[in-house]
């Protein structure tokens, strides 16, 4: 009866041990990189909806004070942490007899390359 001690790891445990961790690394790191991709214009989508609440909230205001909205289309820009933000906001008579309106705010910028949107809509009633 010949026993032979194992002292470690030959050649093939070796190599399927490299293989198996290298694949484990690239799966890890591609979840990373998607994570990244997915997440970069988020703290801009958040600042957006702020502020896209804010301009909303002001013709509700001046659609109470007044008792009208005029149907317009307006744009502009905003700067938010040294990053241009493109911004239109729509206003549509849907109802004349009970004055009801849409009002839809959207705000355009581009993050690591890529052109992001956020946008909303809201009906208000006089």
């Amino acid at each position: 009866m010949n026993i032979r001690s194992k002292h470690g790891f030959n050649l093939y445990e070796l190599m399927v041990a490299v293989a198996i961790l290298s694949l484990g690394l690239v799966v890890i790191y591609e979840s990373f990189l998607t994570v990244a991709n997915a997440t970069t214009g988020l703290p801009y989508y958040l600042k957006t909806q702020f502020v896209m609440d804010e301009m909303i909230w002001e013709q509700e205001t001046l659609l109470r004070e007044n008792g009208y909205l005029f149907p317009e289309n307006v744009e502009g820009s905003l700067t938010l942490n040294n990053k241009e933000l493109r911004w239109v906001r729509g206003i549509k008579l849907l109802d004349s007899s009970q004055g009801l309106y849409s009002v839809s705010m959207i705000f355009d910028w581009t993050a690591s390359g890529k052109s992001l949107r956020n946008s909303r809509t809201v009906y208000v009633r006089r």
